[in-house]
C-alpha cells in the first residue's frame, strides 16, 4: 500500500514543480502516512526498530500535509494516532520515551481540535491515549495515573457532548474507570467500588447508544467479575449473576467474543465444569489468552485446582508448560 501511495505522489509531479508542491496534493500525503502508520502497526510486534522507522516516516506526511494545507485537521488527527500507537508498542520497554510521545500525540489532538472544534474522533482517541499512558505508569505512579485518568474522562465526556450517540466514547470511558478502579482496589476499595459503578452506568450508556455493541457487554461483564471479587459472598452472587447475562448478550453478537469472560464468571461462581467448556470453546474461536495470562488471571483461580482443568492445561499446552506461576 506504501508503494501505490508513493507512486501516487510522484505521478501527479510535474518536471518542472518537482520541489513545489501542488496545493491539491494534501490528500496523497495525508493517505500516504496513514498507509505507512498501518504498516507500522503490523510490524510492531515482530520488528519494533523497523515499525518505528516507520511511524517516523508516517509523521513526516502528517507534517507535510500540514505545510501544505496548515488547516487539514486530519492529519494533525492522524500525526496522534500514529504517535499514541507508537507510544503503546514503545511503553514495556521504554517508557520514558512512549511518555514523550503520548504528550505529542496530545498536542496533535489539540491541533486537531482547534482546527475543527466538533471532531468527536479527536477527544475520543485523545481520551484513548491519555488513558494508555495512565494505565502504563499506574503501578509506579498511580497520583499520577489518576491524573490522567481523569483527563481521559473529560475528553470522554467531550466526545459525548459534540455527539451523544458516539458509542465508542463512552464505551472507552467505562474501561478508563475499570482500570483506574482495579489499580486503586488494593489501597482504597470505597473509591475503588464508586469507580466500578460509574464503568457500569457507561457501559449501560453505550449499550443504550448501541445494542449490539459487543465489547461494552463484555467489558461490563469483566468490571462486575473484578469487582465480585472485593465484596462479600451475598454481594458477589447478584453481581456475578448479572455479570453472566452480559457475557451471554455478548456471545449471542459475536460469539466467540465473550467466550473467555463466560469461563472466569463460572470459575467464581464455582461452576467449575461449565468454566471449562467456555475455556474449551475460547480456544476453539481462537480466542484463549495465552499460558501466562490463564496461570495468573484471579479469575480461574477457583478452576486451577480442578484435576479436569489441568488435564485440559497439559492437552492443550504440553506437558512441559508449567500450571504454576514462577515464584516472584
Amino acid at each position: 500500500m506504501q508503494e501505490l501511495y508513493q507512486k501516487h505522489f510522484l505521478e501527479i509531479l510535474t518536471d518542472s514543480q518537482a520541489l513545489a508542491i501542488k496545493p491539491d496534493m494534501h490528500d496523497a500525503v495525508s493517505n500516504w502516512g496513514i498507509a505507512l502508520a498501518a504498516e507500522a502497526r503490523a510490524l510492531a510486534p515482530t520488528d519494533l526498530p523497523a515499525a518505528r522507522r516507520l511511524w517516523g516516516a508516517a509523521n513526516e506526511r502528517n507534517a507535510q500535509a500540514l505545510a501544505i494545507k496548515p488547516d487539514k485537521h486530519e492529519a494533525a488527527y492522524n500525526w496522534g494516532n500514529a504517535l499514541a500507537a507508537e507510544a503503546r508498542a514503545l511503553a514495556p520497554t521504554d517508557l520514558t520515551d512512549a511518555r514523550r510521545l503520548w504528550t505529542a500525540a496530545s498536542e496533535r489532538y489539540a491541533q486537531a481540535r482547534a482546527m475543527k472544534p466538533d471532531t468527536h474522533e479527536a477527544s475520543n482517541n485523545w481520551g484513548n491515549a491519555l488513558a494508555a499512558e495512565a494505565q502504563a505508569i499506574a503501578p509506579t505512579n498511580l497520583t499520577e495515573a489518576r491524573r490522567l485518568w481523569a483527563a481521559a474522562c473529560e475528553r470522554y465526556a467531550q466526545a459525548l457532548a459534540i455527539k451523544p450517540n458516539t458509542h465508542e466514547a463512552a464505551s472507552n470511558w467505562g474501561n478508563a474507570l475499570d482500570d483506574e478502579a482495579r489499580a486503586l482496589a488494593p489501597t482504597d476499595l470505597a473509591a475503588a467500588r464508586h469507580l466500578w459503578v460509574a464503568a457500569g452506568e457507561r457501559y449501560a450508556q453505550a449499550l443504550a447508544i448501541k445494542p449490539d455493541t459487543h465489547e461494552a457487554a463484555s467489558n461490563w461483564c469483566a468490571t462486575l467479575a473484578a469487582m465480585a471479587q472485593y465484596v462479600s459472598p451475598d454481594e458477589a452472587a447478584p453481581l456475578l449473576d448479572q455479570a453472566e447475562k452480559l457475557a451471554l448478550r455478548a456471545e449471542s453478537i459475536r460469539p466467540g467474543s465473550a467466550t473467555y469472560n463466560l469461563a472466569c464468571v463460572l470459575s467464581l461462581k464455582g461452576d467449575l465444569p461449565a468454566a471449562l467448556d467456555w475455556l474449551r470453546s475460547a480456544h476453539a474461536a481462537g480466542t484463549l489468552p495465552t499460558a501466562p495470562h490463564l496461570r495468573t488471571d484471579p479469575d480461574l483461580a477457583p478452576l486451577r485446582a480442578d484435576p479436569a482443568f489441568q488435564a485440559w492445561w497439559r492437552e492443550v499446552f504440553g506437558p512441559d508448560e508449567p500450571l504454576d506461576a514462577p515464584a516472584a
